[in-house]
């Protein structure tokens, strides 16, 4: 094993600075494309007006007062700290360099244990273009660095330096409270400690204390709003049968034509052709489960990746052992990390330089959302599905309320089958939106019910552009070139 070098002095450093560069890069130019970040920086923005986490559901008018609680809530607050005080463009720079600092913590420890740095270059190399489609402002980038800090512990652990191990609690605690992957890195816990109990990791002489410090991380999630409920309910995501698997594409298998997710089927496809023969037991089963959850939703594909780094570059590794190791140049590391930083800095720059639209919305509502805040800010609104965070976002503080958004795990089947029903114009669709009082729709111009079904039924158009339309139940007025003269008459009653 090669002497270790200080962390400053690392070549993984220079790696994460040029790897934080263009991943933040590219989440500024792609700008907020996450639907959901808007109903999150609301639920932050209530969090910090009222100083107490909801219990019951605020936003929606199908299950407004019914429980609800955030279970992503300080990632939440976070969000809204970072949109108040550092604006899209930094807080999309933060959310690159948190993926990156993922993929360097990773490394670094593999480093540590003595894999080559081409072995590293080519895992990393693979994991931030894994991870490039899925940086934006987004709870769930959140649990990268966490997974990474889970993952690296349990590589560098030791029983001469087993305290490393107590670490982790106060990592599941925060983790619990800002995204439900926390129960992927339970998952890679109860590998590690089935593994020490059948004397296959260097932990195997403490199994004492590994036992302890998983029950102190189980402890940890529980203490969340939802309590010891909350791991039950994180463990319900990714039900094939749920209504999000059949209609959300992030919940959906990855389509390998797509070539966005060409990155993490070269990694299946790599790791089949390395062979696990030379890693770890526990190792080879994390790099199994992260590859599963990759195949079985596109959401996870981040998660999955970074759990195939170890076994992927150890396996790497012992293909190149009959080959000399480079030896570690630690007099030039200043040189790489000026390099690199200027690397980052450029790149950064470059994307600042768009201007507007690296931070733009492109794709969401802006305009329909405008003319309803200018014409009935406080209505009842059947929106896009994608879209009902935004409507959140921009109309809830003037008391405009949603029939669902993205939180999908919220609502009840039912609900989400009657929104359903209603968007494909069912026959059934007019006696629905009377029984919820909807007030507004708000919908793809390519939507079943709003080429003309909807008109003809007696809804008024109040805005339409090439992108969506927005339909009153009841007003007066007249439109023309894609803007609006409506006002609303809502019934006395």
């Amino acid at each position: 094993m090669r002497p270790r070098l200080s962390a400053l002095s690392s070549p993984i450093l220079p790696l994460t600075v040029a790897l934080g560069g263009l991943l933040g890069s590219l989440a500024i130019i792609r700008g907020l494309f996450d639907p959901d970040y808007f109903w999150h920086v609301a639920t932050g923005r209530l969090i910090a007006h009222t100083g107490r986490i909801p219990s019951v559901d605020p936003f929606s008018f199908t299950w407004s007062g019914r429980p609800w609680i955030p279970d992503q809530w300080l990632a939440d607050v976070l969000l809204d700290v970072m949109r108040r005080w550092l604006g899209a463009g930094l807080m999309l720079l933060l959310f690159g360099f948190a993926a990156a600092a993922a993929i360097g913590l990773v490394a670094e420890s593999l480093r540590r244990g003595g894999v080559r740095m081409v072995a590293l270059l080519t895992v990393a190399l693979l994991a931030a273009a894994t991870l490039a489609t899925q940086v934006t402002a987004r709870p769930q980038v959140l649990s990268f660095p966490l997974l990474a800090i889970t993952i690296s512990i349990l590589l560098r652990a030791r029983p001469e330096r087993a305290r490393i191990l107590w670490f982790l609690p106060p990592v599941f605690l925060a983790w619990a409270n800002l995204h439900g992957f926390f129960v992927i890195g339970l998952g890679v816990g109860f590998i590690y400690l089935a593994a020490t109990f059948a004397g296959r990791t260097p932990m195997a002489s403490k199994r004492t204390m590994v036992l302890g410090v998983a029950a102190a991380c189980l402890i940890a999630c529980a203490v969340t709003p939802s309590g010891p409920g909350g791991i039950a309910y994180a463990l319900t995501f990714g039900d094939p049968n749920d209504w999000g698997a059949r209609n959300i594409a992030e919940w959906q298998s990855p389509n390998f034509h797509d070539p966005q997710f060409l990155p993490f089927l070269a990694s299946i496809v790599l790791l089949l052709v390395v062979g696990l023969r030379s890693v770890p037991g526990w190792l080879q089963l994390v790099a199994l489960l992260g590859v599963a959850a990759g195949l079985v939703a596109i959401r996870s594909i981040g998660a999955g990746e970074l759990m195939l780094m170890p076994a992927l570059a150890l396996a790497l590794d012992d293909r190149l052992s009959h080959r000399p190791a480079a030896p570690e140049r630690g007099g030039r590391r200043q040189v790489e990390l000026a390099a690199a930083a200027a690397f980052a800095a450029g790149a950064v720059a470059i994307a600042l330089l768009r201007g507007p639209t690296a931070v733009s919305q492109s794709g969401l509502p802006v305009a329909g959302v405008a003319a309803l805040r200018e014409i009935d800010p406080d209505a009842r609104v059947l929106a896009r599905y994608g879209w009902g965070g935004y409507v959140i976002y921009e109309l809830y503080p003037l008391g405009g309320r949603v029939f669902v958004d993205g939180r999908m795990h919220k609502y009840a089947p039912d609900v989400l089958a009657d929104y359903e029903a209603i968007v494909d114009a069912d026959p059934q669709w007019e006696r629905l939106v009377a029984r919820y009082r909807v007030e507004a729709l708000l919908l793809r111009a390519d939507t079943t019910l709003v080429k003309g079904i909807a008109q003809r039924a007696g809804w008024c158009e109040a805005y339409r552009d090439r992108l969506q339309v927005l339909l009153l139940r009841d007003c007066q007025g007249a439109s023309g070139g894609g803007s609006t003269s409506y006002t609303r008459t809502r019934p006395s009653s």
